[in-house]
């Protein structure tokens, strides 16, 4: 990982974490634009931070 995130452009990466932040702010399809940034080498953890900075964290209501 260390490898990819030192080769991959970082620019590139960055710019496609606010287009899928866009999206989540939004109605715009989100699988797409994650597709696009699996091909510009962002990872799964990072794809989903950004989404869960826009979203939060789902927590399973508590039920007694």
């Amino acid at each position: 990982m260390k490898k990819v995130r030192k080769e991959r452009k970082n620019q590139r990466v960055s710019d496609m974490f606010d287009r899928i932040r866009g999206a989540a702010r939004g109605n715009d399809p989100i699988i797409p634009l994650v597709l696009e940034a699996v091909k510009v080498d962002a990872t799964f953890g990072e794809i989903m931070g950004a989404l869960k900075g826009v979203w939060g964290e789902y927590r399973l209501p508590t039920v007694f």
